[in-house]
């Protein structure tokens, strides 16, 4: 009984295979890459529209100046322009795995290409435009069913390809918070149980920490956590334009850093909220913008300093001599 059980077993496996090429393999395999589209550059985009009908939602990107783009619907974000360049790159690269026309091409709803959920339009300089649709993936989830919209054919793509077209809003917008030249930085100012805080760089370059007393500060400690702010990456958009700041944490903000360019000009300040329940995220909001993002924990506690981890490493401490400050003890400088 057992035999005729795994005999039935390789029978269905045998059968399943044999459908799966029948119906998905049979497309002719072009003898050498080819493009989905041959005789576009990606030199001559300057729009590309996104349509999700999963998600009902449509996103327009437009090139604004040379290799500089901006989303601009349904609302206008500054874009992350490794992922614009790599989404043109490879709706312009898109190459053709297998190809269905003619006879080989059955309904499209086989493919998912009846009613597609995903359009991907590209504008050119010239008033022309190309369209691609975006079907279901091959069974073996390695590629994916497309037609270009001025041909009666079917292809399949790679699925890497095909995902680095399909990006929403979160993808593709800017995820820095600031950006500013470490090199300008001439003061900074922490906020929180172990502070206020202050640093400042004098015109050599040293730094000096500045609290209830004033000592040298550890260069590299202070250049560190500029560095980290300058650094920070948004991990998830949370709020555009929040009504309620208190329920992040953001309201009366336990933790914040300035920072300045020159004697008057502040070039970054950012305030951090609550831990974000379940994730090793916490919400922060730059002070001078109203949407509220999350970022790694880490980037918290890589702020979250007092003295003793910001003064000059050259410092002893001397008990009978030190004086209590903020977030830790004040020693002599070593001769």
């Amino acid at each position: 009984m057992k035999k005729f059980k795994a005999t039935y077993i390789v029978i269905g496996i045998f059968i399943l295979l044999a459908v799966y090429i029948y119906f998905f393999e049979r497309g002719e395999v072009p003898s050498k890459k080819i493009k989905i589209f041959s005789d576009i550059k990606k030199e001559d985009i300057n729009k590309i529209e996104l349509n999700n009908v999963e998600k009902n939602e449509t996103i327009i990107c437009e090139k604004i100046r040379d290799n500089e783009w901006q989303i601009i619907s349904p609302k206008r974000y500054d874009i992350e322009q490794d992922e614009i360049d790599s989404l043109v790159n490879n709706f312009v690269n898109l190459d053709i795995d297998r190809e269905f026309k003619d006879k080989e091409l059955r309904n499209l709803k086989d493919y998912g290409l009846d009613a597609p959920s995903f359009k991907a339009i590209a504008y050119f300089k010239n008033g022309k435009s190309a369209t691609l649709f975006f079907g279901q993936k091959t069974p073996s989830n390695s590629y994916y069913f497309v037609q270009p919209s001025d041909k009666n054919v079917v292809c399949t793509a790679a699925t890497y390809s095909v995902e680095n077209v399909k990006k929403d809003i979160p993808k593709l917008r800017k995820k820095s918070i600031f950006l500013f030249d470490t090199e300008k930085v001439t003061k900074i100012l922490l906020a929180g149980d172990k502070g206020p805080i202050e640093c400042e760089k004098d015109d050599k370059g040293d730094w000096r920490v500045k609290s209830t007393v004033s000592v040298p500060g550890d260069k590299n400690a202070i250049e560190s956590i500029v560095n980290t702010v300058k650094n920070s990456r948004i991990q998830e958009f949370i709020e555009d334009e929040p009504k309620d700041l208190g329920k992040y944490g953001l309201k009366k903000s336990k933790i914040s850093i300035k920072i300045w360019e020159g004697k008057d000009k502040v070039i970054a300040s950012l305030l951090f909220g609550k831990k974000m329940e379940g994730k090793e995220q916490v919400y922060v909001k730059n002070e001078s913008a109203k949407p509220v993002y999350a970022v790694f924990s880490s980037i918290a506690t890589d702020v979250h300093k007092g003295i003793d981890d910001l003064k000059d490493k050259k410092i002893e401490e001397k008990p009978k001599s030190t004086t209590k400050g903020n977030g830790g003890t004040i020693g002599t400088i070593k001769k």
